[in-house]
């Protein structure tokens, strides 16, 4: 009999030590920042993970401003953790987070349940980071013209090269 779960919501205080554990715990995602990937109303299954133990790719669960965020990991940068929404167009860079938490399985709200750990998802993962990293660089690169036309030009050549 499968039996839906029902999700698990922080404390207000959205400190994360307090509910994730090494046990699985479901996060329901809320937001456009990780669209087209994750839709709101989908849910991960997270587990707690050390910093040291993400990939390029992951799914990380942080808590940032007293939110708690679902978004990719794409690597270190100057000693902190570079990470990036699906649907954004620039990286955020901080410091590495306390408490950490790693996207293991999705269940869509259609019902589709899919796991993000099955060792054929990975180079998956691994491009989707490759290709967010290059649309921060883009746009990292676009945001030091001055002015908006030559901006928006730039940015359509680069788009039509990559």
């Amino acid at each position: 009999m499968n039996t839906k779960i029902p999700p698990v919501q922080p404390p207000p205080a959205g400190d994360l030590s307090l509910w994730l554990s090494e046990c699985p715990t479901l996060v329901t995602v809320r937001g456009h920042s990780m669209e087209p990937f994750l839709q709101g109303g989908d849910r991960v299954q997270v587990v707690l993970t050390t910093p040291g133990e993400l990939s390029s790719g992951d799914l990380v669960v942080f808590e940032r401003a007293g939110e708690v965020v679902v978004h990719r990991f794409l690597g270190w940068s100057r000693g902190g953790m570079l990470e990036m929404g699906d649907g954004q167009s620039r990286a955020n860079r901080h410091e590495i987070p306390d408490v950490v938490g790693k996207a293991v399985s999705l269940e869509r709200t259609s019902g589709e349940r899919i796991d993000l750990e099955e060792p054929a998802s990975a180079p998956a993962r691994r491009q989707a980071a490759r290709r967010l990293r290059r649309r921060h660089r883009i746009h990292a690169a676009a945001g030091r013209i001055p002015f908006d036309l030559p901006r928006r030009a730039f940015l359509k050549l680069l788009r039509r090269l990559l």
